[in-house]
């Protein structure tokens, strides 16, 4: 009889911690970055953003991405090693899995055009004295949430 209490009180107790384990979801680290309003589209339902940092110089810092871009929202994790927090350019590129499509290149400019900013030069991928002249976003330690709208479309 001790033996069969002493069975039913572990198998409890196994079935407590199996439970208790499988209601636990693993935490979802938090984004550094959020673009909300994104409004390009493949078409596939697969979009996700890509994005590069660069220093007031116009020197790339970081990069990063996302996973699939949902309701025109994209959360960046940034990939490389950054402390968070300080003023930086930012270039975005949304792409599509299925198809491999890229959309047009997106820099942040504060939602003014490259009119108001007296920029002519539209390649901010490869000239760095073009980077160094866009609007820097101020980061801090906590999540940057961005309106699409920030952005401007350059081409290549």
């Amino acid at each position: 009889m001790k033996n069969m209490i002493k069975l039913i009180g572990i198998i409890a107790l196994v079935a407590a911690i199996g439970f208790s384990m499988t209601a636990c979801q693993p935490e979802e680290p938090e984004p550094d970055m959020i673009i909300t309003g994104i409004t390009w589209s493949s078409g596939n339902n697969d979009e996700y953003v890509v994005v590069n940092l660069w220093d007031g110089t116009g020197k790339w810092i970081a990069s990063g991405e996302s996973g699939n871009i949902s309701d025109g929202t994209a959360k960046i994790y940034i990939d490389t090693d950054w402390n968070g927090s300080g003023s930086y350019g930012i270039g975005l590129n949304i792409y599509s899995f299925l198809s491999g499509e890229s959309s047009m290149d997106y820099c942040f400019t504060n939602g003014k055009t490259f009119s108001e900013l007296n920029i002519t030069r539209k390649d901010p991928i490869s000239d760095i004295e073009l980077r160094g002249t866009l609007p820097l976003y101020n980061f801090t330690k906590s999540t940057a949430t961005i309106e699409f709208s920030k952005f401007q479309c350059w081409e290549n």
